[in-house]
């Protein structure tokens, strides 16, 4: 008689990132802290999910395409919070700034924030 095979369980994609995560920022990020024998470990891991994400990429184009556009639109939403409140922030500390004046700041940090944007520096 065989043995019935065992199933190996299989763990969602957001798992594996979050497991990847956990693992790259280890030591804040500086690897050479841990063993080299960890290293190791963990640069095997690292290559084996990226693996995986380059199979399911080849594998569904469209989708990722699609990540890659909400993940740029993200990333715009995010840097113009940011120069949302670096403006509001400004406009609360210089308080010697005119209405007018604070406004062109607010827009100018707003244009430099969507050039960087733009540019993929955030």
């Amino acid at each position: 008689m065989t043995e019935p095979a065992i199933e190996q369980p299989t763990l969602s994609r957001e798992v594996l990132h979050e497991a990847w995560t956990l693992i790259a920022n280890v030591s804040g990020g500086d690897w050479t802290q841990q063993s080299e024998e960890w290293q190791e470990a963990a640069a095997r891991w690292r290559d084996r999910f990226h693996d995986v994400l380059d199979r399911e990429r080849n594998a569904n184009p469209s989708r990722y395409d699609a990540l890659r556009r909400d993940l740029t639109a993200a990333h715009e939403e995010v840097a113009r919070l940011r120069a949302e409140i670096a403006a509001e922030i400004l406009a609360c500390k210089i308080g010697s700034l005119s209405t007018e004046e604070a406004t062109r700041a607010r827009n100018n940090a707003l244009t430099l924030a969507a050039e960087i944007a733009m540019e993929g520096k955030l």
